[in-house]
Formats: structure tokens, sequence, C-alpha cells
């Protein structure tokens, strides 16, 4: 179950989807929000599609599997 997971999330269809996501709808908001905790929540969303994009970045070159 593990594994199936994780393979679901190696795709770039799925980092493409999230991501017009955050810049279209959520991280305007909350990065521009007078809350704190809203500002912190939407910083910590784009730290974690960064990191979400090195490691996909880093799996498609290792395995160089496009599809």
């Amino acid at each position: 179950m593990k594994a199936s997971f994780w393979r679901v999330f190696n795709k770039p269809w799925w980092f493409v989807a999230c991501l017009v996501f955050y810049v279209g709808f959520v991280g305007p908001r909350l990065i521009s929000s007078q809350d704190t905790f809203a500002v912190i929540g939407g910083l910590a969303l784009l730290v974690l599609l960064i990191v979400w994009a090195y490691q996909l970045f880093v799996h498609m070159l290792r395995h160089k599997d496009w599809k």
C-alpha cells in the first residue's frame, strides 16, 4: 500500500494540478491574508510544493520514466 501511494505522487500530473491549484486559488489568498497563521500556512504549503518538485525531479532523472 505504501509503495502504491508514493507511486501515484511520483507522476508529474499530480504535481502540476496541485501547483496550478496553489498558484491560482490558495497561495495568493493565504500569503496576502491579515492572519499570521494563514500566512505561515501558505508559506508552509509553498515549501512543501518546492520539496515535492525537487523529489519529483530527482526521481525523473534517476529512473527516466517520463510517462
